[in-house]
């Protein structure tokens, strides 16, 4: 690889945060880190919103080095910090990139947060999808030897409250951005997860054959039985999406798995100039069949239990009444 020409720290020191102090690494440092990669991938600089209507400015950049000398592996660390803004929306981010002594790029996403605005959906894709660009761009010059690993996004798909009080919905919306599990542990815990779910909130029992098809996050986020569960600011979903709402998830993405199926979802379901219902059918479209039978299957399940059981109420209804109707004739007469 050819070094670059383009100064990231110039970038990153003519912009900084504008209320606050600011922390940043030495000029040669930041500069060192991207020693390796060329010029017309640092033109993707992942942190440049302007076309798309926000400034970044930066308010933490450091460096770690981490050397294992019993195997003679390095670990380059560039920690970055930030806000995005225009008049109406501020979000903070905060992440690393690390570099090891293959090459290998990674972006530990670790936060991105709504400080100010209204809340839409948007600006994570936008984020992400810049990340995305970025190392997907960086692999296409590396000279991968093989066995060397790919390039990815890490983050911890975090649920819950924050410490103010204010709903984190991490584990639903990185669902629905092309995340996957991080590893096979980690889908084998969501599984566990969302069988507790179910059994507490429902008397559905998804069967270990069943539930074998649930391989990624889409999946769960996409079950729906017909059975709605209010969330915490009263709004009533579906089971799939209740569930990831309240539940954290270590994702990754790879660089080498363009047409996996996650992100075949992701694209779909955030397709522009569409309406919601186009892109949600859209999405469900790009789910693999056996899982779109095993969701059909539990749908209409759940329907035909609702119509017999609104069959044995009007019954029981019809007899009482008849009862009634019995009663009355014979006390008159």
């Amino acid at each position: 690889m050819k070094n670059n020409k383009i100064n990231i720290a110039n970038l990153i020191y003519s912009s900084p945060a504008p209320n606050g102090e600011v922390n940043f690494c030495n000029p040669k440092t930041i500069n060192s880190f991207f020693t390796d990669i060329p010029d017309d991938v640092l033109k993707l600089w992942p942190f440049d919103f302007q076309k798309e209507g926000y400034n970044t400015a930066f308010t933490d950049v450091s460096y770690n080095l981490k050397t294992n000398y019993s195997v003679m592996q390095e670990r380059q660390t560039l920690s970055i910090a930030g806000i995005c803004y225009n008049k109406n929306e501020l979000y903070v981010f905060d992440g690393d990139y690390i570099l090891n002594e293959e090459q290998q790029l990674c972006f530990y996403f670790k936060s991105l947060y709504k400080e100010k605005g209204i809340n839409q959906r948007g600006f994570a894709n936008i984020f992400i999808q810049k990340q995305r660009n970025f190392l997907s761009a960086y692999d296409q010059q590396r000279e991968m030897s093989f066995g060397e690993k790919p390039s990815e996004i890490r983050l911890l798909a975090a649920s819950g409250y924050d410490t103010s009080g204010l709903p984190v919905k991490g584990g639903y919306i990185w669902a629905f951005l092309g995340m996957d599990f991080y590893s096979p542990l980690e889908l084998y815990k969501c599984r566990k997860a969302f069988t507790d779910f179910l059994s507490k909130n429902t008397n559905i029992k998804l069967s270990t054959k069943d539930l074998k098809y649930f391989t990624k996050p889409c999946h769960f986020s996409m079950f729906d039985a017909g059975i709605k569960i209010k969330l915490a600011q009263n709004k009533e979903v579906g089971l799939g999406n209740a569930f990831m709402h309240q539940y954290s998830w270590r994702a990754r993405w790879r660089t080498n798995t363009p047409q996996a199926e996650e992100q075949k979802f992701e694209i779909a379901f955030n397709a522009p100039a569409l309406t919601s219902q186009i892109r949600l059918s859209n999405a469900f479209k790009a789910l693999n069949y056996s899982y779109r039978m095993i969701l059909k299957k539990y749908y209409l399940k759940r329907l035909i239990n609702k119509k017999l059981e609104a069959a044995r109420l009007l019954k029981q209804r019809l007899k009482t009444g008849l009862l009634s109707v019995y009663h009355y004739k014979k006390v008159k007469n």
